[in-house]
């Protein structure tokens, strides 16, 4: 195997499982505050249509993550409403999103079906994004460099500060931290927000990012 082919592969690689890393960070949290959320499938599928949506129509990709998070986001608090609030299964609301975001994606996206978007490329210049070996480290969406940032940050949070503690806190033992105090529900809701958002930046990777289907940028 030479140099070249190496490199090529190993960041096929890296890209491939960026959306899958943002998407697991975020559940990560939300288990973390004693929630189980089997919904990511239909959050990531909607963040990648209203990406999508949003890439196309303002060829803005900046944009284009922030509303796919948005929606995310909002999905998220669909399921939050529906366990934390109304007291439904988890797991049957969980797949229920699913499904929603699959109808919601399948709808939406019908009317752009085969239209065209440009890649959310590499910020750096392109001597250092082209270079033979340089690339491995500079080639990359700064959707890569998100995810591999964010793996510190939940790390550190979850580890390391005070809201962590707490979050964690809930999740091992949601009466205790009850009675000394600590808003159980509000956290939750909280943790639920936080892995929808991080759903739909990881569904925004595969139109933006996977997905070679127009002229790259």
């Amino acid at each position: 195997m030479t140099i070249g082919l190496l490199i090529a592969v190993t960041m096929t690689l890296i890209v491939a499982s960026t959306p899958i890393l943002i998407a697991a960070l975020g559940e990560l949290v939300v288990e973390r505050a004693g929630v189980l959320n089997l919904g990511v499938e239909g959050m990531m599928l909607i963040g990648a249509v209203t990406g999508f949506i949003t890439m196309f129509t303002t060829g803005n990709p900046w944009l284009a993550v922030l509303v796919a998070a948005i929606a995310g986001l909002l999905s998220s608090l669909i399921f939050g409403f529906l366990t934390l609030s109304l007291s439904a299964n988890q797991t049957a609301t969980g797949l229920a999103l699913t499904i929603f975001g699959t109808g919601f994606s399948a709808l939406a996206g019908q009317s752009y079906s085969a239209m065209p978007v440009s890649l959310f490329r590499s910020v750096f210049p392109a001597e250092l994004t082209t270079h033979p070996y340089l690339r491995v480290l500079f080639g990359y969406s700064p959707l890569v460099y998100f995810s591999l940032i964010m793996v510190f940050v939940v790390w550190w949070f979850l580890k390391r500060t005070r809201g962590g503690l707490i979050l964690r806190a809930v999740g091992e033992n949601d009466l205790s931290a009850h009675s000394i105090g600590y808003p159980v529900r509000a956290i939750r809701y909280g943790a639920i927000a936080f892995g929808g958002a991080m759903a739909g930046i990881a569904g925004a990777c595969f139109p933006l990012l996977l997905t070679p289907s127009g002229p790259k940028a």
